[in-house]
């Protein structure tokens, strides 16, 4: 059974004196929510960093946790660690009752993939076996495994040198609300500043909801035209390109109402039309393969500078 800490972090009730976040990594939905948490204790001298993973099955009705930090291997090499490499050991935070005197933690809600990934950083420090302060230790592992994610990591000195400080540090620059990038405009999940998790970027030429990692990469659907603004299309888009499922549109009119009619709807793969689902006019359907990025037809919308 999960401990009742344990679910308390993953469902982001605060413990008394915690400090919680979330950010939503996620870009898909179903009955099971992986879950990747930043957390930090502060019952010690320096407090220590490490790493939650959780599962919820809702249709098993079911939780898993799994707690893990980087150690010295050794008591007696805790000093020593600040000189040189020792060797190093992933423990189990839940038979070090850590769960329970979190201080602060940032959940991220990732796909499945995303958390794979995660364990997969995770298992090759273990397989390292090394420990040094600043260099090596629980906070390193840390901003390691959230990199992995995709996450913009803050830098070590400029956060603070002790795990507690760095997990704070990482939860100050969390927040929700809008930023003008000059073309575009964000409202969302921000990280520094950054589009990071879900939100929306819109311009006069698209408008894209969905899961962002900076301005860079983002999965979602929305709608994007051409500049002429007499075709279009919406649907499932993957860094500012028709990817997944969606339509083909033609703006009714120039100069009166912006409506639009359906001409096809199908499969697209990183801009290129795969499947045609319906044909709505046959005559001006492209055959497939059809090159939807650089033709004239597709100017896609310009890439928003930060």
């Amino acid at each position: 059974m999960v401990r009742l800490a344990a679910l308390v972090v993953l469902l982001g009730l605060s413990l008394a004196g915690q400090d919680s976040k979330t950010i939503d990594f996620s870009t898909s939905r179903g009955s099971t929510r992986y879950y990747v948490v930043f957390a930090a204790r502060n019952d010690t001298r320096t407090g220590h960093a490490f790493v939650i993973w959780g599962v919820e099955d809702d249709r098993k009705r079911r939780s898993t946790i799994k707690a893990m930090g980087l150690y010295p291997e050794y008591q007696e090499d805790d000093w020593k660690s600040v000189v040189r490499l020792v060797p190093g050991t992933i423990v189990d935070e839940q038979i070090n009752h850590s769960l329970s005197s979190i201080a602060g933690e940032l959940i991220l809600k990732v796909d499945a993939a995303a958390y794979q990934e995660s364990l997969k950083t995770a298992s090759v420090w273990e397989c390292k076996h090394e420990f040094a302060v600043l260099r090596r230790d629980c906070v390193e592992f840390l901003r390691d495994v959230g990199t992995s994610l995709g996450l913009d990591m803050p830098r070590r000195m400029a956060a603070g040198a002790t795990p507690h400080a760095y997990v704070q540090a990482l939860l100050a620059g969390v927040s929700m609300g809008k930023r003008d990038f000059g073309e575009a405009m964000y409202e969302g999940s921000l990280l520094e500043g950054r589009p990071t998790g879900h939100g929306m970027l819109s311009s006069g030429s698209f408008e894209i909801s969905g899961t962002f990692w900076g301005l860079e990469h983002q999965v979602g659907e929305g709608w994007i035209s051409d500049e002429e603004r007499i075709f279009r299309y919406e649907g499932d888009i993957v860094d500012y390109q028709p990817h997944g499922r969606g339509t083909i549109q033609r703006y009714e009119s120039v100069d009166g109402p912006r409506e639009v009619r359906p001409i096809l709807s199908g499969r697209f793969e990183n801009g290129l039309l795969r499947t045609v689902i319906r044909r709505f006019e046959r005559d001006v359907v492209p055959d497939i393969g059809f090159d939807a990025t650089p033709a004239a037809l597709w100017k896609l919308a310009r890439h928003p500078e930060p």
